[in-house]
């Protein structure tokens, strides 16, 4: 804008101006060589022997030669020059000022003396505005955790002081702010910088006590900082948070589970607490103490036997998340897959869906059960019947991996499940047993009966796999010639060159 040139202009020209008035009143008139009063700066030139010598004009004693080589200083002329250099640099900053505001062109430590001292949070913008880009704001804000201590290496655009100046003001507002924006953006800075300190935690825990959930939010995340878990360790605080989850709202009862999942320092009382919110009617609130229930660093005996007991609950149905949770402690399989196995003869549907993927999780660990899935795929129930093959698949799957690794004789009973699945008309059944055959030890023959009766399937792109599988295994497949030569007088060339590699392959390794 032609505007903002003009004060550009304008303040440029008057605080050159002004600089070279100040170099005048200040230097522009020194002694020279020349010997005169200090005061009224009269000519003494003619003053002769030794000091001290009186200035014929103002009377003033002068008592060593020196004080007659003084630069003559106009003060005045001075003032007024640095008085016009800063109303020349005013000029220049009043564009910025008219489009951003006042605040813009204000000192860091003005502004954080501001802060709560308004009804407004201009003051706290405005530090913020000039400090997030000199910080790694993203990082900053990463979760309240035991490494964000790790990430936050120095902090820029303040010094030392400053920052813990900054950290005092921001705690008397959310002590005595004016209003709840005023209080919650507080809180938030505090978290963006870092800024909590163990002195704070009683000031926070205060906090609860406003009505407002915003608030309740913002404190709870504060309080689950390293710096102030020692907080947590009341009884009194332990309850007061506890007394929350009581709420409705979800992000309340999030960040309070989250807050008491790190009070080591109370862990009964806090596990009781988690075991009581097990048995609300929330799925969020259920699903996030399971998750709060895996990280925490105590008790897990405890937790184990809790949660154990609640897969053989018949009213409960997370059980995804609570096997979730056993990984993480490593709980034996055992313990797990037999309450599971048992609630796959539940009348509820949704208890049978819900097992079925639990034992999903568990992969290879859950093959004991894959005879109880076959039941259970039986069913009319869509929901169900897709849960239940998913496991299958899942377990076959973690079988094919397993065996793979390390290669072993497959028990019988195994093989009657990979039968059953290879003969289901459902696609993800027979092709999770396809996935166990090919994973089978080659030297095996206990499967090749299996695959004989695979060669007289109505689809030839089956075959023509049961061919191509025979021929991998070579030798070990002898028994299966008589049914790979009837399939050369099959129509599709297809099997045939199948079949006639196959048997090629069988009888060379003989």
């Amino acid at each position: 804008m032609l505007s903002d040139w003009l004060f550009w202009i304008g303040g440029g020209l008057l605080a050159v101006a002004s600089l070279l008035l100040l170099y005048w009143a200040l230097y522009a008139d020194r002694s020279r060589g020349r010997r005169r009063c200090p005061k009224c700066f009269y000519d003494m030139t003619g003053a002769e022997g030794d000091p001290p010598y009186r200035c014929p004009e103002c009377g003033r004693m002068i008592r060593s030669e020196k004080r007659l080589h003084k630069t003559h200083r106009r003060w005045r002329w001075a003032m007024l020059a640095v008085v016009l250099t800063f109303v020349g640099g005013g000029l220049c900053g009043t564009p910025s000022v008219r489009r951003a505001g006042i605040e813009t062109v204000m000192p860091s430590t003005v502004l954080i003396l501001m802060i709560g001292r308004t009804e407004s949070n201009w003051a706290m913008d405005a530090l913020h505005a000039r400090l997030a880009p000199l910080n790694d704001y993203t990082q900053l804000w990463a979760t309240h955790n035991d490494a964000r201590n790790a990430v936050i290496q120095k902090r820029n655009g303040l010094t030392h002081w400053q920052w813990r100046l900054f950290h005092d003001e921001l705690m008397k507002t959310t002590g005595g702010s004016i209003n709840q924006m005023t209080c919650r953006r507080a809180l938030d800075l505090i978290a963006d910088y870092d800024l909590i300190e163990p002195e704070d935690g009683p000031a926070l825990v205060a906090l609860l006590d406003n009505p407002h959930l915003s608030l309740h939010i913002r404190t709870l995340r504060l309080l689950q900082h390293q710096r102030v878990l020692n907080t947590l360790n009341q009884a009194a605080t332990v309850d007061r948070i506890a007394a929350l989850i009581e709420n409705g709202d979800h992000w309340v009862q999030r960040t309070a589970i989250a807050a008491l999942s790190r009070a080591n320092g109370q862990a009964d009382r806090v596990l009781t607490i988690m075991t009581d919110v097990l048995d609300s009617d929330s799925d969020y609130l259920i699903n996030y103490t399971l998750l709060a229930l895996s990280t925490f660093e105590s008790h897990h005996d405890v937790i184990q036997t809790t949660l154990i007991g609640r897969l053989q609950d018949p009213d409960f149905l997370y059980l995804e998340q609570t096997v979730l949770v056993l990984q993480e402690f490593g709980t034996a399989p055992d313990l797990v897959v037999g309450p599971l196995e048992e609630a796959l003869t539940s009348d509820d549907p949704a208890r049978v869906a819900v097992a079925a993927s639990a034992l999903g999780l568990l992969r290879e660990d859950a093959a004991p059960v894959l005879p109880s899935l076959f039941q259970a795929s039986d069913t009319d129930n869509p929901q169900v019947g897709s849960h239940v093959r998913f496991a299958i698949e899942e377990i076959f799957e973690g079988l094919s991996e397993q065996v793979r690794k390390e290669p072993m004789n497959v028990p019988d009973e195994t093989l009657a499940d990979m039968q059953y699945c290879l003969s289901h008309d459902n696609p993800r059944l027979f092709w999770g047993g396809v996935r166990w055959i090919e994973a089978v030890n080659v030297e095996s023959t206990t499967a090749v009966p299996i695959l004989i009766k695979l060669l007289h399937h109505e689809h030839t792109g089956i075959r023509v796999w049961v061919a191509r599988r025979l021929g991998d295994w070579g030798p070990a497949a002898y028994e299966a010639l008589p049914a790979l030569r009837s399939v050369l007088q099959d129509d599709d060339d297809e099997l045939r060159e199948a079949a006639r590699k196959a048997i090629e392959n069988i009888e060379t390794g003989r």
